[in-house]
């Protein structure tokens, strides 16, 4: 009996070793559990960041991308306008130069008839004063005075 409570007593000894092993081995796997359970929380929460994060960046992105396009559209249409200006200037431009060639024949046109006018009257002033000289030597006054000749000559028909 001593020898099977020896036994007995061995065997549950090792038991309790073996239980005691696998109880602090089953605390282990249950702290790693709970690490891990922890570590997988923490990325949960990061993926869900990273989630909302993406989703923000896309929304702001959107946005960005609509005020681009809405910017690309506005400068087009203003590089549209100033093509259209320049090319209103350019015909404006072409209007004016052929505006101004013609003012120039006009003006030379003009030039020339005035020159013309002067000289026809200088020709009919220089014309009438050498009739009124020749009138005048044959009544023997000379006037050198166009405008005073006809009163010279009115005069000098009253005199005889």
């Amino acid at each position: 009996e001593r020898q099977a409570k020896l036994v007995t007593g061995k065997t549950l000894n090792a038991l309790e070793m073996k239980l005691n092993k696998l109880l602090q081995r089953k605390s282990e796997v249950n702290n790693k559990n709970k690490l891990l359970k922890l570590e997988i929380d923490h990325m949960r929460r990061l993926r869900l960041q990273t989630d909302d994060s993406h989703t923000k960046f896309d929304s702001s992105l959107r946005t960005v991308k609509e005020q681009i396009e809405i910017m690309l559209r506005e400068a087009s249409s203003i590089v549209e306008k100033k093509e259209e200006a320049l090319r209103e200037v350019e015909r404006l431009e072409k209007r004016n130069k052929e505006e101004q060639a013609v003012f120039e024949v006009e003006y030379e046109m003009m030039g020339k008839f005035i020159k013309d006018q002067n000289e026809a009257l200088e020709s009919a002033l220089l014309k009438e004063r050498k009739e009124e000289s020749g009138h005048n030597n044959a009544t023997g006054v000379q006037n050198s005075n166009p405008g005073t000749a006809n009163t010279n000559n009115t005069n000098n028909t009253n005199n005889n």
